[in-house]
Protein backbone atom coordinates (compact mmCIF):
# COMPACT_ATOMS: atom_id res chain seq x y z
CA UNK A 1 0.00 0.00 0.00
CA UNK A 2 2.76 2.38 0.98
CA UNK A 3 4.46 2.25 -2.65
CA UNK A 4 1.34 2.21 -4.23
CA UNK A 5 0.94 5.23 -2.65
CA UNK A 6 3.97 7.05 -2.84
CA UNK A 7 4.06 5.89 -7.00
CA UNK A 8 0.55 7.50 -6.94
CA UNK A 9 1.74 10.96 -5.54
CA UNK A 10 4.98 10.92 -7.89
CA UNK A 11 3.13 10.69 -10.78
CA UNK A 12 0.45 13.30 -9.51
CA UNK A 13 3.53 15.16 -9.08
CA UNK A 14 4.89 14.95 -12.25
CA UNK A 15 1.58 15.13 -13.95
CA UNK A 16 1.13 19.17 -12.14
CA UNK A 17 4.53 19.95 -12.95
CA UNK A 18 4.44 18.56 -16.69
CA UNK A 19 1.02 20.45 -17.00
CA UNK A 20 2.07 24.11 -15.24
CA UNK A 21 5.17 24.14 -17.62
CA UNK A 22 2.89 25.20 -20.69
CA UNK A 23 1.30 27.66 -18.86
CA UNK A 24 4.39 28.95 -17.25
CA UNK A 25 5.54 29.21 -20.98
CA UNK A 26 2.49 30.82 -22.19
CA UNK A 27 2.73 33.10 -19.22
CA UNK A 28 6.87 34.10 -19.69
CA UNK A 29 5.68 34.72 -23.51
CA UNK A 30 2.63 37.29 -22.64
CA UNK A 31 4.96 39.15 -20.13
CA UNK A 32 7.49 39.20 -22.89
CA UNK A 33 4.93 40.56 -25.35
CA UNK A 34 3.70 42.88 -22.81
CA UNK A 35 7.32 44.51 -22.00
CA UNK A 36 7.78 44.54 -25.98
CA UNK A 37 4.74 46.35 -26.64
CA UNK A 38 5.47 49.04 -23.63
CA UNK A 39 8.95 49.46 -24.64
CA UNK A 40 7.64 50.20 -28.52
CA UNK A 41 4.95 52.77 -27.00
CA UNK A 42 7.53 54.63 -24.83
CA UNK A 43 10.28 54.61 -27.69
CA UNK A 44 6.79 56.37 -29.78
CA UNK A 45 6.52 58.74 -26.84
CA UNK A 46 9.94 59.46 -27.09
CA UNK A 47 9.91 60.23 -30.20
CA UNK A 48 7.08 62.36 -30.39
CA UNK A 49 8.19 64.54 -27.96
CA UNK A 50 11.82 64.86 -29.36
CA UNK A 51 9.75 66.06 -32.26
CA UNK A 52 7.26 68.31 -30.47
CA UNK A 53 10.72 69.63 -29.11
CA UNK A 54 12.04 70.41 -32.01
CA UNK A 55 9.39 71.69 -33.32
CA UNK A 56 9.19 74.11 -30.56
CA UNK A 57 12.78 75.17 -30.61
CA UNK A 58 12.31 76.02 -34.98
CA UNK A 59 9.19 78.30 -33.82
CA UNK A 60 11.60 80.07 -31.15
CA UNK A 61 14.73 80.55 -33.62
CA UNK A 62 11.70 81.86 -36.07
CA UNK A 63 10.67 84.50 -32.98
CA UNK A 64 13.51 85.53 -32.58
CA UNK A 65 14.85 86.30 -35.86
CA UNK A 66 11.08 88.20 -36.29
CA UNK A 67 11.85 89.92 -33.30
CA UNK A 68 15.53 90.74 -34.79
CA UNK A 69 13.80 92.14 -37.81
CA UNK A 70 11.43 94.34 -36.20
CA UNK A 71 14.04 95.57 -33.92
CA UNK A 72 15.98 96.36 -36.83
CA UNK A 73 12.96 98.24 -38.73
CA UNK A 74 12.56 100.06 -35.35
CA UNK A 75 15.96 101.50 -35.13
CA UNK A 76 16.26 102.49 -39.11
CA UNK A 77 12.74 104.32 -38.26
CA UNK A 78 14.03 106.26 -35.33
CA UNK A 79 17.19 107.29 -37.40
CA UNK A 80 14.64 108.15 -40.23
CA UNK A 81 12.77 110.24 -37.53
CA UNK A 82 16.12 111.81 -36.09
CA UNK A 83 16.82 112.85 -39.64
CA UNK A 84 13.51 114.48 -40.45
CA UNK A 85 13.94 116.36 -36.56
CA UNK A 86 17.13 117.70 -37.52
CA UNK A 87 15.97 119.14 -41.20
CA UNK A 88 12.90 120.42 -39.41
CA UNK A 89 14.91 122.16 -36.97
CA UNK A 90 17.04 123.23 -39.96
CA UNK A 91 13.96 124.63 -41.70
CA UNK A 92 12.93 126.72 -38.93
CA UNK A 93 16.62 128.05 -38.17
CA UNK A 94 16.42 128.78 -41.91
CA UNK A 95 13.16 130.53 -41.36
CA UNK A 96 13.91 132.16 -38.77
CA UNK A 97 16.97 134.15 -40.24
CA UNK A 98 14.36 135.15 -43.03
CA UNK A 99 12.14 136.53 -40.72
CA UNK A 100 14.61 138.23 -39.34
CA UNK A 101 16.29 139.30 -42.55
CA UNK A 102 12.91 141.06 -43.90
CA UNK A 103 12.38 142.55 -40.33
CA UNK A 104 15.67 144.17 -41.38
CA UNK A 105 14.55 145.14 -45.03
CA UNK A 106 11.14 146.66 -43.13
CA UNK A 107 13.19 148.77 -41.02
CA UNK A 108 15.61 149.49 -43.45
CA UNK A 109 12.44 150.73 -46.20
CA UNK A 110 10.53 152.53 -42.85
CA UNK A 111 13.87 154.11 -42.66
CA UNK A 112 13.88 155.83 -46.03
CA UNK A 113 10.52 156.39 -46.04
CA UNK A 114 10.81 158.47 -42.69
CA UNK A 115 14.04 160.07 -44.42
CA UNK A 116 12.51 160.65 -48.09
CA UNK A 117 9.64 162.11 -45.94
CA UNK A 118 11.95 164.33 -43.91
CA UNK A 119 13.45 165.71 -46.90
CA UNK A 120 10.76 166.59 -48.85
CA UNK A 121 9.84 170.56 -48.79
CA UNK A 122 6.78 171.67 -46.96
CA UNK A 123 4.54 172.86 -49.75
Amino acid sequence: RSSSRSSSRSSSRSSSRSSLGPILQSMTMDALARRSALLNLWSRIQSVMIKSASAMIKSTTVMIESASVKIKSATVMIKSASAMIKSASAMIKSASAMIKSASAMIKSASAMVKSAMENQPVS
